[in-house]
């Protein structure tokens, strides 16, 4: 017939609007030079991460992701743990500087929960 029509669940459909949204960020991938600019790049199409890598053909690039969402998933750190070192209550500032220590991770800065507290002891407001 000549009506024929796919019809998608809400979970790919949802998937297939993020992806249409974010396809121009998506660049970052051939654009970054670096782990800072990877990590910003990954949260950028964090949703999309795995589709955007198979598409764009750099599939050295599944090594990094996988960095990036056991990092994600598991930080050095969590906002607790953040909340009682700098003796801070909750609220937004929590999440900057746990995204903060998450990039540090990314980027090899920080390996350990010690490097972690110092590293957001000195940092500059």
């Amino acid at each position: 017939p000549e009506n024929w029509y796919l019809v998608f669940s809400n979970k790919i459909n949802q998937r297939l609007s993020g992806f249409r949204e974010r396809i121009d960020k998506a660049r970052c991938l051939s654009r970054a030079k670096n782990n800072a600019e990877l990590y910003e790049c990954f949260k950028s199409i964090e949703y999309n991460l795995v589709e955007f890598i198979f598409l764009s053909g750099k599939w050295e690039l599944f090594e990094s992701l996988d960095k990036y969402i056991n990092i994600s998933s598991n930080p050095v750190l969590t906002g607790n743990d953040i909340m009682k070192a700098l003796n801070l209550n909750p609220g937004p500032i929590i999440g900057k500087l746990l995204d903060k220590v998450k990039k540090a991770q990314f980027e090899g800065i920080i390996k350990t929960k010690q490097d972690a507290l110092n590293y957001l002891k000195n940092i500059p407001d």
